[in-house]
């Protein structure tokens, strides 16, 4: 399923922050009243407004949000905080305007953003939901944590981290890149999802991705997740011969 981006954008109207998944149960959904939103200006700022050259650009504002999952047999609560980015909007009647939209820096615990398969392995999930946690503070640091997810899956399949140099006779670690290379010999149609992972993870560790490339990253992860431990074509592989064999009826 492609990743909605609204979802994940970097700020949202003061309006409502959106619905994202629960954390907990996945099938509720994330939401705020008005009693638990609180939107902080730091006196310093409020001061500023004297100022003969203020701008609303210059306001400061901290917010505090308490979300709650809508499954009543779940009641999940999810803590969001950061501060708040000048915007300028369009008014038919008053033309440009200036709006504060919210910008969160942590949400805890994360929503998923995208779906893990139950049969994936305990270390390859963790590091996975370490990136959920890390998309709102750093994006870098994301990007690193969805490539070290990688990695431990191809720790699962039994890939070779280290070799024996025998010019230096030492164990050496093998790169990603060629660990990749192994894993695609016993399983090609896996290895692409695996490098292009590696290259956002790349980015990552250099400060230099993007909020689109982190997202795409997850959405690649997420199909080669669902094949290789959801086993998802194999499943509706299954399902389609039942509805032949049953004239379109489950048995």
């Amino acid at each position: 399923m492609p990743v909605d981006l609204k979802l994940w954008s970097a700020t949202f109207n003061p309006g409502g922050l959106p619905a994202w998944p629960c954390p907990k149960c996945g099938d509720g959904r994330l939401s705020v009243s008005e009693k638990d939103m609180k939107i902080i200006e730091p006196f310093y700022s409020k001061a500023a407004h004297n100022h003969e050259a203020w701008e609303h650009d210059w306001v400061i504002e901290r917010f505090l949000a308490v979300m709650k999952c809508s499954d009543p047999k779940c009641g999940e609560i999810v803590i969001v905080s950061g501060d708040t980015e000048t915007v300028e909007d369009y008014d038919d009647e008053l033309g440009h305007v200036a709006s504060s939209q919210l910008r969160p820096q942590t949400v805890f615990p994360a929503p998923h953003i995208i779906n893990i398969p139950k049969e994936t392995p305990r270390e390859v999930a963790k590091e996975l939901k370490l990136a959920f946690q890390l998309f709102w503070s750093d994006l870098g640091a994301s990007a690193t944590r969805l490539r070290t997810s990688a990695e431990r899956l191809l720790d699962d399949f039994g890939i070779a981290k280290t070799r024996i140099d025998m010019k230096r006779k030492k164990r050496v670690f093998i790169t990603l890149a060629s660990r990749i290379d192994i894993f695609k010999k016993k399983y090609p149609e896996h290895a692409e999802s695996l490098e292009a992972l590696r290259h956002v993870g790349n980015l990552g560790t250099h400060s230099n991705v993007s909020r689109q490339s982190v997202l795409a990253g997850f959405e690649v992860y997420e199909e080669g997740l669902a094949e290789i431990y959801g086993k998802r074509s194999k499943k509706v592989a299954k399902l389609r011969k039942k509805l032949i064999k049953g004239r379109g009826r489950l048995k």
